[in-house]
């Protein structure tokens, strides 16, 4: 495979260096390439690059925009994974499997934070209880600006990607400087970013040595945060630059991590993670577990089996898919690994295995899987991090013990716990000084959970809510609110009218939206003659206009600004329609499309810039209540609708599939999610029409229609639609175009399908109905009239059935009451 040549990356272009760096590969000990080596003026000319798209606009686009860029840039490294694990392969020595496993993880940490950037959004201007009727704060969350990144050799893409993707998810811009050991697939990270237009400036790649590129980054002045991955030394040198600077820091630095295998373990499985936890990445992860603490009960047979099992390993070329143990990085590092083992065998230690280079690879990085036993707490191989294949383990004869010998290094990464125990895991959790604790486990890493240490082992977070939070300022924004009242309007009133009430819905609304709903009616009878007051004090808590609406339409007022505050960006659509029904928003937009619109255009900003498209296109299609759909379906969603997917979902059903526009734009409006999905959604759809159709006998609309009403189409759906079809077509006796009416309406949603408790339910419904109808005529006919019949409670359909049908469900009901 040729190594591409490429140089460094700033403000969107290539830029030479004046000098270049040799990439050896561990493997054979052969130069593969080249990699630009960066001074102090490249430094400037980075940062400079990305100030410059930090205040040209990055800082101010939304979550969701900045999420598009992630997801795209998640999406090409899944495209070129195979290319990306081999470079990585050839440039820092771990095995291919292990090497496709991370690509895998760079991809799957880029869409997390792109989610985590879209909830952002929603997330701003969170209130703060001051316990004072007289301030409303608030909290604003804002990029820090240009930070600094500084990654290590052991997982290079990785580890770009832990600390690239959370500071392009808050809105900063960044210059990334990759170990001079391994920096192919970083460079390679900027080629994609490049790829999926990201704006120049605001992902930079400098390559080079510490001192020349390094050190003048994290000293830079203009850098407003550095995250530094590596040795506690260097890491140390970096903080003391920023500190020079007053700039905050994380540092995710060495660590000496200890796992405690207790007497009721299962040795083999305990075995299998200590593997795990020392030889995974030759050992070379910060993480690594390469402290050993077993019980003395069970401790000859412990080492017995792992004896076996490391010399069991298969270390060869990591390229070949079969090898478990390739070469350390470097030269350097393996001469160091080296001299550990040498230290290890003159202070006493005892060798159990591995301790050499393997015979049958003389050229290359190679070092055995090494294992010693008897290791006193006062060697070096036991105090100081290898960064190897090289496992140090000892006996103990107390849990107090083995806290203790646990506890003793100064380094506080990560610990581990085997033990069948819960209570004594709980104990010796509680009781480890470290960041992170496994419990019948080693070092297990996902990205939505929290990583660093404590003591040696560094300060601040990474990954998670944590990793996003650390790239974040937060501002207060407090107001003194109580002038409401000189403008006509109770301070009582003022306060719950524009803080307590959308923020309390915005907190939980399924349990807060109908006695909250009771409440602002209470509060507009308390005091005649308020509603105007209310209304306009509503609109104005919300940056509005009273003069868009009519004043004394207080409720269609209350719940259309209460979906702008956010209050309908977690609420279900049909579930807030059923409580409000005459003031929901598809309503209004139906009365007001003019108001909407002007609306839409004020705020919020990032509402707005996503919506307005949106409804524009909506209503070009002569459809409102898609247009309505928009707007009622949830904040992160509507943030990421893409028009021109919408557009070829409408093509595609209307042209293809046969549907009319009104038909389209129905079922499209049914689920908003088919129009945030990724194009395969659309592909699967086209794809499978003919197969469908043809599976449950129907023509192609309404094969459409059924389909797109169970937009995931989860397993068994498929059976479970059929199934459902013929009891619609064959018991109760609906055509096909009373069927596509009933989709069409929202009738047959996942509730129906999903599950066979809910086809049941749905069946025995239908029988229910024919009671009430008295024919499968009737109940066909009723059905594509009002298809919501199918689901509603049997206390809702008795409101929704003429007078006469209502007569005969009173007689149902008085049956029923007889047979209990």
């Amino acid at each position: 495979m040729e190594v591409p040549s490429r140089e460094l990356f700033i403000g969107g272009r290539w830029v030479p260096a004046s000098q270049r760096l040799p990439v050896i590969s561990p493997l054979n000990e052969k130069t593969i390439g080249s990699i630009p080596a960066a001074g102090p003026a490249d430094v400037d000319a980075a940062v400079a690059a990305a100030k410059a798209a930090f205040d040209g606009g990055w800082r101010s686009t939304i979550g969701a925009e900045r999420a598009r860029y992630l997801r795209a840039i998640a999406a090409k490294v899944r495209e070129r994974k195979s290319e990306l694990a081999r470079l990585e392969t050839l440039d820092m020595g771990k095995p291919i499997a292990e090497a496709d496993w991370d690509m895998d993880d760079v991809a799957g940490c880029f869409e997390y934070y792109g989610g985590l950037a879209e909830q952002l959004d929603g997330r701003q201007y969170e209130a703060v209880d001051l316990g004072s009727d007289d301030f409303n704060c608030r909290l604003r969350r804002e990029p820090l600006g240009v930070v600094a990144l500084i990654t290590p050799w052991n997982y290079p893409a990785l580890m770009s990607s832990w600390k690239v993707a959370p500071a392009l998810a808050a809105g900063n811009t960044c210059v990334l400087k990759p170990s001079e050991l391994a920096s192919l697939t970083s460079l390679e990270l900027a080629a994609i970013g490049q790829e999926v237009g990201l704006p120049p400036g605001v992902f930079n790649v400098i390559t080079g040595t510490g001192a020349d590129a390094g050190a003048p980054l994290s000293a830079h002045p203009g850098v407003a945060k550095v995250a530094f991955t590596g040795s506690v030394a260097t890491g140390q040198r970096v903080y003391a630059a920023a500190a020079g600077n007053l700039r905050p820091a994380t540092m995710e630095l060495g660590g000496k991590s200890a796992l405690l295998v207790f007497e009721d373990a299962d040795i083999d499985k305990a075995v299998e993670w200590t593997m795990f936890g020392i030889f995974w990445t030759v050992g070379q992860i910060c993480s690594a577990t390469s402290r050993l603490l077993v019980h003395e009960r069970i401790a000859p047979a412990f080492f017995a089996r792992l004896k076996k099992r490391a010399e069991s390993i298969k270390v060869g070329n990591p390229l070949e898919p079969d090898c478990r143990l390739g070469p350390v990085v470097s030269a350097a590092q393996h001469d160091k690994i080296m001299a550990y083992i040498e230290s290890g065998k003159v202070e006493g230690a005892t060798l159990l295995t591995g301790g050499r280079r393997p015979p049958h690879l003389q050229t290359g990085y190679y070092v055995q899987p090494t294992v010693f036993i008897n290791v006193e707490p006062h060697m070096r191989i036991w105090r100081e991090e290898i960064f190897g294949p090289v496992l140090a383990a000892r006996t103990f004869a107390s849990e107090a013990e083995a806290i203790q010998l646990a506890n003793a290094s100064e380094f506080g990464l990560g610990a581990g716990v085997i033990s069948a125990d819960e209570a004594r895991c709980k104990r010796v959790v509680e009781a480890l000084e470290c960041g992170m604790c496994w419990v019948n486990c080693s070092q297990p890493c996902f990205v939505q959970a929290p990583w660093g240490g404590v003591k040696n082992s560094g300060f601040g977070r990474e990954l998670g809510t944590f990793g996003l939070e650390s790239f974040l300022s937060v501002k207060q924004v407090t107001t003194y609110t109580s002038q409401a009242s000189e403008q006509g309007v109770s301070q009582g009133l003022a306060i719950k009218l524009a803080l307590h009430i959308p923020l309390e819905l915005s907190r939980n609304p399924l349990d807060s939206l109908e006695p909250n709903y009771r409440l602002f009616r209470r509060l507009a009878s308390e005091e005649p003659g308020c509603t105007d007051a209310l209304t306009r004090a509503l609109l104005e808590s919300a940056g509005g206009e009273a003069a868009l609406l009519p004043p004394t339409d207080f409720e269609a007022a209350l719940h259309f600004m209460a979906g702008q505050l956010g209050v309908l960006s977690r609420l279900n659509r049909r579930r807030y329609e059923q409580l409000h029904q005459p003031y929901s928003l598809a309503r209004f937009v139906e009365l007001h499309p003019e108001a909407a619109g002007a609306l839409l255009q004020q705020h919020p900003r990032g509402f707005l810039e996503h919506a307005a498209p949106w409804l524009r296109q909506a209503l070009g299609w002569g459809d409102a209540q898609l247009a309505a759909a928009a707007l009622t379906s949830s904040f992160g969603q509507l943030c990421r609708l893409d028009t021109q997917q919408a557009q070829r979902w409408v093509d595609w059903l209307t042209g293809e599939v046969g549907l009319s526009l009104p038909q389209a734009s129905q079922l499209l409006m049914n689920d908003v999610r088919l129009l945030v999905g990724p194009q395969r959604q659309l592909d699967s759809k086209q794809a499978r029409l003919e197969e469908l159709a043809a599976e449950w006998g129907v023509g192609r609309q309404l094969a459409a229609a059924l389909c797109l009403s169970q937009p995931y189409l989860p397993a068994g759906a498929v059976d479970r639609t059929a199934r459902l079809l013929d009891v619609l077509q064959g018991e109760v006796g609906m055509s096909e175009a009373q069927i596509m009416h009933f989709c069409l309406a929202g009738g047959l949603d996942d509730g129906v399908t999903s599950y066979d408790g809910a086809l049941l339910q749905a069946l025995e419904r239908l029988k229910q109905l024919l009671l009430v109808h008295g024919s499968w005529a009737a109940v066909a006919a009723a059905l594509a009239q009002q298809p919501e019949q199918l689901t509603m409670s049997w206390q809702g359909l008795g409101t929704v059935l003429p007078e006469a049908q209502r007569r005969a469900w009173q007689a149902v009901g008085a049956m029923e009451a007889e047979d209990e």
